[in-house]
């Protein structure tokens, strides 16, 4: 069901932390920071040593100054492929990282995933003003699905961060970051 890492600006995530998020999550990885007023968003790795490269030359180039969205993928619709993978472009040009499975007729479609469709249809109301006055209810309205947002601002938004978990300043949206986690929730480590 994937996992989002949220890295704020001066903090760091560790090489096994790394690993064990790909290592349950394979089918893709992506992530985003803010550089002057822009969202930058590199994502469409599909080998873990090309994700690693690319995170760790700019963490260390940029991790002092702003928060990082960090998503590693597993497919549950849409294809598996570079597209698809994760933070995704919204409308007021944040990058937005989804973890859960968004239901709906309306949220099936053969090569999109249910994350690009939800921002097709509802990405205008993801806006940083929006989502301070309305978090709670795009929480409730998503259910168990979590989103984290970086705004250009490199401000942050989770909504349904209560669902996720903070550890050692960082926020990770399920518990895969600490070794193999199934879909049904048991680590295996």
């Amino acid at each position: 069901m994937c996992i989002i890492a949220v890295v704020p600006a001066g903090k760091t995530i560790s090489e096994e932390e790394l690993n064990n998020c790909w290592d349950s999550n394979g089918d893709g990885g992506g992530f985003a920071y803010a550089q002057n007023g822009v969202v930058k968003i590199r994502k469409g790795f599909m080998t873990k040593e090309e994700f690693m490269r690319s995170l760790k030359s700019l963490m260390a180039k940029h991790g002092a100054s702003t928060p990082f969205v960090i998503h590693f993928r597993i497919r549950t619709h849409g294809l598996t492929d570079k597209e698809r993978t994760h933070p995704f472009r919204l409308p007021d040009g944040s990058a937005l990282a989804h973890n859960g499975v968004l239901r709906g007729a309306d949220m099936y479609d053969a090569t999109k995933s249910d994350t690009q469709l939800f921002i097709e249809k509802y990405g205008t109301l993801l806006t940083k003003e929006i989502l301070e006055r309305e978090k709670l209810v795009i929480g409730k309205a998503i259910g168990y699905n979590k989103f984290a947002i970086i705004h250009p601002d490199a401000s942050l938004t989770i909504v349904n961060e209560s669902i996720g978990q903070w550890h050692e300043g960082r926020w990770f949206s399920n518990g895969s970051y600490r070794g193999y986690y199934s879909m049904y929730g048991n680590l295996a480590k």
